[in-house]
Order: C-alpha cells, then structure tokens, then sequence
C-alpha cells in the first residue's frame, strides 16, 4: 500500500477470499475518501469503485454495480497505482 492509504479493520479478507476463488484476479479494494482540508474519514459511502480515462487522460470515477451492501466485484479498466492484490505465483509468472 501507498504511504497515504490507511486501511480499515476488514479491508483484506474480501480480496484473499477472491483470489482464493481464482487465482488469475487482480483485485483492487474500494477506496473510501479522507477529505484533503478537514482529514473528515466517509467510509462505505461514495470512494472510488471503477475508473476510466477522460479523453484528456485523466482519471475519471465510474459508477458500477457492486450489489446492495457494496462488496460485490466490478469490472474496472483502469486501477488505481499503489494498492492492488493478487497471487503471487500467478503476478509474476
């Protein structure tokens, strides 16, 4: 994880448990938001999912259907740089 990431009590059993399901996953977690000015900490609400690029290449949030309490998976085409998991063996075969 980045410097600037801070994980949450339960962050990682969601993601081993996919990779544990299929090995060739790359799974990246939801990103709940730490507002820049007051440091307020919205978890489960709002975040980033999915991305995509603008056409100026920025990054762009897109909604995706994560099911009704949010911890479904979603296809995303662009990831986040910095926190990512997945099987070792398969990452670097």
């Amino acid at each position: 994880l980045d410097s600037h990431i801070e994980a949450t009590e339960g962050w990682i059993e969601p993601l081993l448990a996919r990779i544990k399901e299929d090995r060739t996953r790359l799974l990246v977690p939801k990103i709940d938001i730490i507002h820049h000015e007051s440091f307020y900490f919205s978890q489960g609400y709002g975040g980033l999912t999915a991305l995509t690029f603008s056409w100026n290449l920025g990054q762009r949030h897109i909604r995706v259907d994560t099911g009704s309490d949010g911890t479904q998976p979603a296809k995303s085409p662009v990831m986040p740089g910095g926190l990512f998991a997945s099987d070792r063996r398969w990452f670097l075969h």
